[in-house]
């Protein structure tokens, strides 16, 4: 049960949040509401009676009393004190603080001013007030007089009330009370005044009908006719503010009036008459906490609202039952059964027993014939009692009276009817029977039975089943029960109610529907075959929190409506952009999609790039120039981008080229058009042309770009007899010629990474014969811009230069001739 405590506010501020009220919140089920039942005025202080509505998550209500303790202000807790000033005609207005006798005992950073600004030029006593402002905000108001004089002016001679200055102080009176003859009361300095002839109220006798502070004057009238018009304070209270009733929870039985004055703890502390009445009835109906307001009217007509408890019990079996008697005879000596006095026990709860108040009185009473008056005590099951007076009859006369089955008082027959009312509708019974025999004897003509045999059986408990999806409600004791002969027949009825889904916050992305099932968190307490759809189908193509409502079928047809919240996340797509970059191709060879997204690595892992029209693709690539394309990225959540990208389908060109014997030539410079290859492209020689022997000779250039896409170029190069000189090729392409060298030293790098990828040759002009290169070696190159050319020998000189390439270039194809006749002579004998 909610428990209700004190919420506390400053005097004007904002009622707090009603949850403020209750000290157990923890233990009320989630997503418990809490409200105001009432508005609570706040702008006076004081312990203010309120209700809070409790509102649980299946709807039920719970009102609990509070108290709201309003505080008070400065200006309640502070009474600044004024006096009267002079100042001289046309003098600067003196500080409003100067009227104020007490300031030091005021709140640090109190101000003063004057509500009106006295006019110093007009000499005479002036009213004026001192507007007091209290750190909180909260204000007081003092009246005081400002005597303005005129040193000028020659001094008449002083009447009375020049002599006198007399201070107005506050009045205290009592809601009601007459103030006629108390204006006097007003002055707080009269025992300072001389030749005062009488003290009047200016504008009449105040009303003291209303409780609170008033502004007031008092005409104090001296012996020469003079007068003093002192203004004062009449603060009427009233017993409500004297006094403060304590509230006391009052208990009451179900469907008693509860006495309001029981609603109050301390009634010996409040003024005699005082009246207690509830603002509105009270249920007594049903058993609970009900929430009450108890009216305090004092003696002088004011009024307090103290907020209650009263506490209706449950009616007990006692107050629900009245046991009907009857004589009980017996013979001489023989104690009785004291449950035979009782006439309508099968009408009284199973489980009552009887009892003799005072057995030994019985067992007194029943050894001597006659009436005798006894008491049984009647207990019902849950313990409450009531004590009856029956009548014992004894006499002498007694016969038997042997067990006849066909006898209904000899045999009784306990029945336990047990009723299930199933899901589908249909209703299937049993039962438990417990049988008792009796015999007995014949007093006086009148038949009396023996106890019950046996003295009792025990009703096994009910197996009640649980199905899937509802919950058993039983209506009636379903446990192990104990009979005796005289129990009345029980039913019990067992029903099943369907689960209630509750549903919970669903978490998809955008463009994907969920499906409504997952809208609802305990679908495992459903039945089998519940159903789930959307009431309408959700918005799910646009981020953002998503109210909409499951409609969940049972099987027995019952709809429920279930309002969930859809959370739909952003994609991948929705959060990445790809950012495409140009990809160059050789001819004929269709590159990798992913090569053109440039932000790859920041998309997020195990996001794949494919062309959307491969085959556009693999046909655009055997046609040399810009084709602009459509790749897919996929993201791993299934989203999607499709972004255009521009590719370039080159086809590397060769050319011819030429170089000295036994110089194995850069074979980027074979390239005609390496300006179009992308940056990084790399060359290499897959197939080395053979230059120890002169003249034209094949090679092949293998160019890789830089997504790994290779393409092969044949290229001639012409062999030259050179002059002595020294070239070094390396990997970047750079040639460097020392003409001073003997020989050459070329560094060249195998494809096929045989001497760790570095073959040495050393050759001259001279015996440019004597050593062999392998077509398998290759030197690379970069195509990174930084190329040299590699000298050449002249085409065009004077004659003698002409003739000298001529004969070397006679000589060295006659060893070539003979030194390819050589291997072709050992091929064939190989063979």
């Amino acid at each position: 049960d909610p428990e209700g405590q004190v919420v506390t506010v400053n005097k004007g501020e904002k009622l707090p949040a009603a949850s403020e009220g209750i000290t157990n919140k923890g233990d009320l089920p989630q997503g418990t509401k809490y409200s105001w039942k009432t508005p609570v005025d706040t702008t006076t202080s004081g312990d203010k009676p309120a209700v809070i509505t409790v509102t649980y998550p299946d709807g039920s209500v719970d009102e609990v009393p509070t108290t709201v303790h309003v505080n008070p202000t400065d200006a309640d807790k502070y009474t600044p004190k004024g006096q009267n000033i002079a100042v001289n005609k046309g003098a600067k207005v003196p500080a409003a603080s100067t009227a104020i006798t007490n300031g030091s005992d005021l709140p640090k950073n109190t101000t003063y001013t004057w509500e009106t600004t006295p006019d110093t030029n007009k000499v005479g006593k002036q009213p004026a007030v001192v507007v007091v402002t209290y750190p909180d905000g909260s204000k007081d108001t003092v009246p005081v007089v400002i005597t303005v004089k005129n040193p000028a002016t020659p001094t008449p001679e002083k009447t009375d009330a020049d002599k006198n200055d007399p201070r107005g102080g506050t009045i205290d009176a009592t809601l009601g009370e007459n103030l006629a003859n108390k204006a006097s009361e007003g002055i707080v300095n009269k025992n300072e005044l001389t030749n005062v002839k009488s003290y009047t109220w200016t504008n009449g006798t105040p009303s003291t009908m209303t409780a609170g502070l008033t502004m007031q004057s008092v005409t104090v009238t001296y012996d020469d006719g003079s007068k003093d018009v002192v203004p004062v304070y009449v603060n009427v209270t009233s017993d409500a503010d004297k006094y403060t009733p304590e509230p006391a929870v009052v208990t009451v039985k179900s469907g008693e009036m509860p006495n309001p004055a029981d609603g109050i703890k301390n009634k010996g502390d409040l003024p005699q008459d005082t009246k207690y009445s509830w603002k509105t009835p009270v249920d007594t109906t049903t058993p609970g906490n009900k929430p009450a307001i108890v009216v305090v009217t004092y003696p002088d007509g004011s009024k307090d609202e103290v907020p209650t408890v009263v506490h209706v019990t449950k009616p007990t079996d006692a107050d629900e039952n009245t046991p009907v008697t009857q004589p009980i005879n017996t013979v001489k000596g023989r104690v009785p059964n004291p449950a035979d006095g009782i006439k309508n026990l099968k009408d009284l709860p199973a489980g009552t027993t009887v009892n003799w108040t005072d057995p030994d009185k019985v067992a007194q009473d029943v050894n001597t014939t006659g009436d005798h008056d006894e008491q049984v005590i009647v207990t019902y099951p849950d313990g409450s009692k009531d004590t009856v007076n029956v009548t014992v009859k004894v006499t002498n006369d007694i016969k038997p009276l042997p067990y006849n089955k066909n006898n209904a008082a000899m045999n009784s027959a306990v029945t336990r009817t047990i009723i299930v009312l199933n899901p589908d509708g249909t209703k299937t019974t049993s039962t438990q029977t417990a049988k008792f025999t009796r015999d007995g004897v014949e007093i006086n003509g009148v038949a009396h039975y023996n106890a019950w045999q046996p003295a009792s059986q025990t009703l096994s408990a009910v197996t009640i089943n649980q199905i899937k999806g509802y919950t058993a409600k039983v209506n009636g004791d379903a446990g192990e029960v104990t009979v005796n002969g005289d129990s009345t027949d029980m039913t019990v009825e067992i029903s099943y109610q369907a689960n209630q889904p509750v549903g919970q916050e669903i978490t998809t992305n955008k463009g994907q529907l969920p499906d409504p099932s997952a809208g609802i968190k305990n679908k495992n307490d459903l039945p089998d075959g519940t159903k789930y759809e959307w009431k309408d189908t959700p918005d799910v193509n646009t981020a953002g929190d998503k109210s909409t409502t499951v409609v969940v079928t049972t099987p027995d047809g019952t709809k429920t409506e279930v309002p969930v919240t859809i959370h739909v996340q952003p994609t991948d797509a929705d959060k990445y952009t790809p950012e495409t970059q140009p990809v160059v191709t050789p001819n004929g060879q269709v590159p990798g999609a992913n090569t053109t997204i440039k932000n790859l690595d920041n998309l997020p892992s195990g996001t794949k790039v494919d062309w959307a029209d491969p085959n556009k693709v693999t046909q655009d690539v055997k046609n040399d120039g810009t084709h602009s394309e459509k790749t897919v990225v996929t993201y791993p959540d299934g989203s999607k981008d499709v972004v255009t990208v521009t590719v370039k389908v080159v086809t590397p060109q060769g050319q011819d080229i030429s170089t000295n014997q036994g110089q194995l030539p850069n074979p980027a410079d074979a390239i005609k058009n390496k300006d179009q290859m992308p940056a990084g492209t790399k060359y290499v020689w897959k197939q080395a042309p053979d230059v120890n022997t002169l003249g034209n000779h094949a090679g092949v250039v293998k160019v890789t770009f830089p997504d790994g896409a290779t393409y092969d170029v044949t290229v001639q190069v012409h062999v030259l007899a050179g002059t002595n000189s020294s070239s070094n090729s390396n990997e970047n392409g750079e040639m460097n010629t020392g003409a001073n060298n003997a020989g050459t030293n070329n560094n060249v790098n195998n494809e096929n990474g045989a001497n760790d990828g570095n073959t040495t040759l050393n050759a001259s002009a001279a015996n440019a014969n004597s050593s062999q290169l392998s077509a398998d070696n290759t030197a690379a190159t970069n195509n990174n811009g930084s190329q040299q050319a590699m000298k050449k020998l002249p085409q065009t000189g004077n004659d003698s230069s002409k003739l000298s390439a001529l004969a070397g270039l006679s000589l060295a194809s006659l060893a070539g001739i003979f030194s390819f006749a050589g291997r072709d002579k050992k091929r064939k004998a190989d063979k």
